[in-house]
This record gives C-alpha cells, sequence and structure tokens, in this order.
C-alpha cells in the first residue's frame, strides 16, 4: 500500500516516459501522439495522481497569477482586503497567492512572489526603487501609499474628503470636542492623521471646535485603551474620539465601559476601516469604511488595463481613488 501523495514522477515512471510527458500529457499540450497521452492519462488514473490546479494553469499559462502582499494575518482588515480580492479574482478564474510582509519589508515579500506570479498588489509601502527592483519588470498596484506613486500603479484614499465627511456628520450628531487616537510611531505623518489634523484645523476656525491632542497607540486593545486614558485625563471635555482604525477603536470602547462611561451617550467612538468585526461590538461600532470591495475591484480594473495595454511605447501607470465613507452603526 502506498504510504505518500503520488506524484508526478511516479506516473513518469510507472508509464515509461519523461515527467515533461506527463506534464504535457495531463494539459492537453500538443508534442506527444495521442497513444502516449492515452497511456499517460490511464495510469495517472490508476494510482490516482491529480496534478496541482497552480501547476497545471502555469504549465498551459491559460491563466493570470496574482500575488497579494498584505501587512500582517492578524490585522483584520488585511484578511478582508485579501478576502475582497479573491472574490473579485475568482471571477476572472485568476490564480491568488499571498505573502505577508510582517517583519520583513514588502520587497521581500515580492521577491518571494515574483518567479510565480504576472502581477503583484497590495499594502506595499517602502522606497518605489527597491520595490521595482524586487518585482523585476512585474506590474505592481500599491494600495493606500501616502501620494500616487510615479513609475508603479496605485490606488489611494481620499481622506481629506472622506475625514471632512464623517466629521460634519459627527456635528451634526452633536460633537464639539474632538480628538484622534494615533497608531505607533507613525508621530502624525500618515495620510489618515493629516487629513485629520487638516478637517480639525478647519473645523476649529470655521466652527470653533476644540481640537484635542493626539496620544499615539501601538495596534493593541490595551494600548488603545491606555490612549483613551491619557486623553481623557488631559481634556475632560471630550465627546468624540476617532481612532486610526477599528482595532484601536474597539480598545478604546472597551476602556469607556471600564471606566463608567455610556456610548455614545457619555463619549461617541468612532474607527477607521468598516471591519464587519465592528458589529458584534456593544453598541456596533461606527467607522470611516475603507470600501475594501471597491478597492478591490479598482485594483483588478487597474490590472486589466494593464493587461489591455498592448506593448506601449512608453509605460503607462494608473493611479485612481477611492474615497473613504462613514458607516454609521451605535457607537456614535
Amino acid at each position: 500500500m502506498r504510504t505518500r501523495a503520488t506524484t508526478i514522477l511516479d506516473v513518469a515512471q510507472q508509464a515509461g516516459v519523461s515527467r515533461q510527458t506527463v506534464t504535457r500529457a495531463m494539459n492537453g499540450m500538443y508534442g506527444i501522439s495521442p497513444a502516449t497521452r492515452d497511456l499517460v492519462l490511464r495510469v495517472a488514473d490508476e494510482l490516482g495522481y491529480r496534478p496541482s490546479r497552480f501547476a497545471s494553469n502555469l504549465a498551459r499559462q491559460k491563466h493570470f497569477s496574482l500575488g497579494v502582499v498584505i501587512g500582517s494575518l492578524r490585522n483584520p482588515f488585511y484578511m478582508d482586503f485579501a478576502d475582497e480580492v479573491l472574490n473579485v479574482a475568482e471571477l476572472r478564474d485568476w490564480q491568488v497567492t499571498i505573502a505577508r510582509s510582517g517583519r520583513d519589508s514588502s520587497s521581500s515579500a515580492i521577491q518571494r512572489l515574483a518567479p510565480h506570479v504576472d502581477a503583484v498588489v497590495g499594502y506595499l509601502g517602502g522606497d518605489e526603487g527597491q520595490l521595482l527592483q524586487a518585482a523585476r519588470g512585474l506590474p505592481l498596484v500599491d494600495v493606500e501609499p501616502a501620494s500616487p506613486r510615479v513609475s508603479m500603479h496605485s490606488v489611494t484614499l481620499d481622506f481629506d474628503r472622506g475625514m471632512a465627511e464623517l466629521v460634519d456628520q459627527l456635528r451634526a450628531r452633536g460633537s464639539r470636542n474632538f480628538a484622534m487616537i494615533d497608531s505607533g510611531p507613525r508621530g502624525g505623518g500618515d495620510e489618515r492623521m493629516a487629513s485629520w489634523r487638516a478637517t480639525a484645523r478647519r473645523q476649529s476656525l470655521e466652527r470653533r471646535v476644540t481640537l484635542t491632542d493626539v496620544e499615539p497607540a501601538h495596534e493593541s486593545l490595551a494600548e488603545a485603551a491606555e490612549g483613551l486614558r491619557t486623553l481623557l485625563a488631559r481634556s475632560p471635555q471630550i465627546d468624540t474620539v476617532i481612532a486610526f482604525n477599528d482595532l484601536i477603536a474597539m480598545g478604546a470602547m472597551q476602556e469607556a465601559h471600564r471606566l463608567g462611561l455610556q456610548i455614545p451617550r457619555d463619549i461617541k467612538i468612532v474607527g477607521i476601516d468598516g471591519l464587519s468585526l465592528g458589529e458584534v461590538m456593544d453598541p456596533p461600532l461606527t467607522s470611516l469604511s475603507l470600501e475594501a470591495p471597491l478597492i478591490a475591484r479598482t485594483v483588478v480594473e487597474i490590472l486589466d488595463d494593464v493587461r489591455a495595454d498592448a506593448a506601449p511605447t512608453a509605460p503607462k501607470f494608473h493611479t485612481r481613488s477611492v474615497t473613504p465613507v462613514p458607516l454609521w452603526r451605535a457607537s456614535a
């Protein structure tokens, strides 16, 4: 009895042919006789051999293969984004391989993907030159760069517009004293923070809204809770907190409960992401939704355009923008 999975080498040995001949027979490729093809298929069936769908598609060059880079599998937004890309890619019968940059750079993730895919998309960040060098000519689509890329494709997020709409609508719901909890060591350089500061300055000048300093918090529930405590100790009048992302907002909500604050009566809390996970919070979390399904569709539309560019005389780099929109739930 066979104790391991049957491989292509087992089929080749049993049929008395080369590995390449088995590949050609299994994928309907030219270069072998009908009799040899029938022999290989019969032996494969007898041995219970099933070729890898991924390897099969590579051999036939029938399908487009897409690499997706995300920062971490622990961040629910990255998982939502990857799932939406998978949904759109499946409609085109594309293969998808996911890599996380994690503690490594995005360049390392791209380098690992490059031999196996036809394009790479995702949250790439980092130096443009290093990313392009790692890609070795593959199309790259960067999601949420601080500004449009110069030598690669990108999907930017119009945080200025989204944040302004969020603050306007919060004011209509009674918010007057705002604060934001930033994430980690960004130091206010992130586009989310820049958009918040720009919106808050405009609102402070025009409508006398109090702007409270930002308290950084790493992306953990415990540090988000500490960020909220620090903000409230500094400015007890705060009635609305906008968090860098939904995870930080969830930590702030937990701490508000521990402090005996009623949400949203005593304090409104808003995240930035639009995670479905926010629905299970008590009360459900309001969020400035990044529109992950729309981002995924936009990424794939860019790749459709890239593939349609028939040998352009000069590289054509596509940049499109997605506007985050408020997703209203009971926390605000």
